[in-house]
């Protein structure tokens, strides 16, 4: 077994085969690690002669440091043989034609998983994911800075590079450092985004969708997301749910609501009530059920926007409140009262402010006069559309 995994190896190196090559080197193919533990262990096997006499000399040092990865006792042994088995690679792969992008890619997500296993099981510090980042940074110069033909470049391994590093930064929460990626993949010299593979493109759109999202760019956002959820496989619901989670609160910002079923079908149910409250304009309502989320909301980086739905709540509060008055000129103490009715604590000087952000936005056409504290309608289309 083990003698023909070697000779496997070398076979698929003179092939250039680098799809089959990677999933030699993968630490996540259990079975068949595991077997090759196992022989090496029961038989006492040399290991490191036998890759010195059935291996290319350039490959020698990459699959013996795979080797004792997969032979590590601790979790910590194994990310820093496996970084090494990495580094190793890259010295090689530099030279190389994009052949290699799949044995990269591999080692690569394999190098990441272990660095947040590490901190899952430990919660010390951020060593290995540091490590990580820095061994995948330089993946990232080699596959970019390739300057050969698109047909054989490197450049092609870079998108999926950025996305290991992405899922670190997002989970140290380090986003600051995601900006330099974007300005890599929207450079003149990255090849086209649209000819790489479909799911490198919809987790990408993700990411940076989400980015937009924190820096309150929601037009951005609201692109990027709906690119990720219509071209996400439905065949993984899982994904498609995390999308959404982001993306309906942006589509709600921009008004478009969605389905109570598509809600339900991919388990976000929690949405629902604040999407009907916002409909009705049920500014209580509508409080109550964000106080009810805020951890959740809080931790996953969309309190905020949750915030500035808030102000269009009001918005529909006041198309309501306007159709039953039937007048353009509405006292600011009515305005109050209104709120008083449905359990809103609110003081004038508040509803001002709130109305003056919806003048300024456009979503409600007339003026605040401040002699006779009114809000003063345009009599005609005074509730633009979203």
């Amino acid at each position: 077994m083990f003698r023909n995994y070697l000779l496997n190896i070398k076979k698929n190196i003179q092939e250039k085969n680098g799809i089959e090559l990677a999933h030699l080197l993968s630490i996540s193919q259990e079975n068949q690690n595991n077997q090759i533990i196992k022989e090496i262990q029961e038989q006492n096997i040399n290991f490191e002669d036998d890759c010195f006499k059935l291996l290319p000399n350039d490959w020698v040092q990459i699959i013996i440091s795979h080797l004792e990865s997969l032979l590590s006792i601790s979790i910590e042994q194994k990310f820093q043989t496996h970084s090494e088995s990495l580094n190793n690679f890259l010295d090689l792969a530099r030279d190389q034609t994009n052949w290699l992008i799949s044995v990269l890619q591999q080692m690569a997500k394999d190098l990441r998983k272990l660095s947040i296993h590490i901190y899952k099981q430990n919660k010390v510090n951020e060593e290995f994911l540091s490590k990580a980042a820095r061994v995948l940074n330089k993946c990232l110069e080699i596959t970019n800075n390739d300057h050969s033909s698109l047909e054989t470049s490197k450049k092609w391994g870079a998108l999926s590079i950025i996305l290991e590093l992405f899922r670190i930064y997002f989970f140290t929460n380090k986003l600051h450092n995601c900006g330099h990626f974007i300005n890599v993949v929207e450079d003149s010299s990255f090849p086209n985004f649209e000819n790489f593979p479909i799911y490198e493109k919809v987790t990408y759109k993700y990411y940076v969708g989400r980015m937009h999202l924190l820096s309150e760019e929601y037009q951005l956002a609201q692109e990027d997301l709906n690119y990720a959820f219509q071209n996400c496989s439905k065949k993984y619901p899982k994904h498609l749910k995390m999308i959404l989670f982001y993306l309906v609160p942006v589509n709600l910002y921009f008004g478009k609501i969605p389905s109570d079923s598509l809600l339900q079908k991919y388990d976000l149910g929690f949405y629902i009530q604040i999407v009907h409250s916002f409909i009705k304009g049920n500014v209580n309502f509508y409080d109550q059920e964000i106080q009810k989320y805020q951890t959740l909301f809080l931790k996953k980086g969309i309190f905020v926007i949750f915030q500035s739905i808030r102000i269009l709540v009001f918005r529909n509060f006041m198309k309501k409140f306007h159709s039953i008055i039937q007048n353009t000129k509405i006292p600011i103490e009515d305005i109050q009262k209104g709120l008083n009715i449905i359990g809103v604590d609110i003081c004038d000087n508040e509803i001002k402010c709130i109305l003056s952000i919806l003048i300024y936005q456009e979503r409600i056409r007339g003026y605040i006069s401040y002699t006779h504290p009114f809000l003063v309608l345009a009599k005609k289309d005074p509730f633009t559309k979203f």
